[in-house]
């Protein structure tokens, strides 16, 4: 694995840590998994304890970037099982202040709870290559307890001025009637790596000023492929981390306030 490969790992452990202090604490580190980490790597096999709901709304063709850019939809690749309609995660009776749709050929892992959050694990269907199963694995993380507007700033200052592993803005969008930032790494190119993103969502109603860290956070463990194939794999596995994201919505059901 070359130092770059090395360093987006990192960088992914990092963001997908919500036992930490603040969203990149212990980047320096990197080995060794927070409380509530069960593993860097993306070929642990979750074991399915959720059904998919049957209110899939689109099928999966391209991948949507930050920039609006597209990639290959790789419906001819031997990644092609990647893909899938969209179909709803049940978050109902969990901390998690917010819903999401996931792709529902992808397998829903058990619940990883986290000193100060919780980690949901979605794996992809194995892709076989030189005869060995692959897989790739989107995490999503929420941290508690909840920050204020202020708490919010300073995080996302500390992280956008970082002499290493720096954040930036690279998209907004919109969570509970409110446009929320998202934050991460600008010099990751999106068609060779997977997405890796934090977001801070509103909870509450009127000034309630309180926030939950969340991050999403994408391994993959398919390589060995032409690179045509590798586009194709990559396309859908970022179209997979996207229906995460852009699917984000409000969970009336959440159980945050007896965390």
């Amino acid at each position: 694995m070359s130092n770059r490969d090395n360093a987006l790992t990192r960088r992914r452990f990092v963001l997908g840590t919500v036992g930490a202090t603040t969203a990149l604490a212990g980047c320096s580190g990197g080995d060794t998994p927070a409380d509530g980490d069960d593993t860097d790597r993306a070929n642990t096999e979750p074991t399915p304890t959720a059904t998919p709901t049957s209110d899939a709304t689109a099928t999966q063709t391209r991948t949507q970037t930050a920039g609006d850019e597209t990639t290959p939809d790789g419906s001819d690749s031997v990644c092609a099982p990647l893909a899938g309609s969209p179909t709803a995660y049940d978050v109902s009776g969990t901390p998690y202040i917010f819903a999401f749709d996931y792709p529902e050929t992808w397998t829903v892992g058990e619940p990883i709870p986290g000193q100060n959050g919780r980690f949901q694990q979605i794996t992809s269907p194995a892709v076989t290559v030189d005869g060995n199963p692959r897989t790739a694995t989107i995490r999503i993380g929420q941290s508690l307890p909840s920050l204020s507007a202020s708490e919010v700033e300073a995080e996302k200052d500390e992280q956008m001025t970082r002499d290493v592993d720096r954040l930036a803005v690279v998209d907004e969008q919109t969570f509970d009637g409110e446009t929320v930032e998202v934050l991460g790494f600008p010099d990751v190119s999106p068609s060779n790596y997977p997405p890796a993103y934090i977001l801070y969502l509103p909870y509450g109603s009127g000034d309630s000023d309180e926030y939950y860290r969340t991050s999403i956070v994408t391994y993959a463990d398919i390589y060995g492929l032409e690179d045509e194939e590798t586009d194709a794999c990559n396309g859908l596995i970022r179209t997979a981390t996207e229906t995460v994201r852009n699917s984000l919505r409000p969970n009336p059901e959440t159980t945050v306030d007896d965390a």
